[in-house]
């Protein structure tokens, strides 16, 4: 994934937030397909099984364990 570093003022994108109470085990998404989703900074599994990997723009992760705001498609140039 690509991590993104918010423009001033804020993020503008949809943000996944983890829960408070989210422990070791938490992803987003768990699937039945081959694709896991590591966060670019620290490598926790963030989307996992996915079965095929599409861009959607706007959409971040935000990583439990280390707060980097992860991308599937490469950030827009500003």
């Amino acid at each position: 994934m690509h991590i993104v570093v918010p423009p001033p003022g804020g993020v503008r994108d949809r943000v996944f937030r983890p829960p408070a109470d989210t422990g070791p085990g938490f992803v987003f998404m768990d699937g039945p397909g081959p694709l896991d989703l590591p966060c670019g900074s620290c490598g926790r599994v963030l989307l996992r099984g996915l079965r095929e990997l599409l861009p959607v723009p706007h959409l971040l992760f935000e990583c439990p364990g280390c707060a980097a705001l992860n991308a599937i498609c490469p950030p827009e140039p500003a």
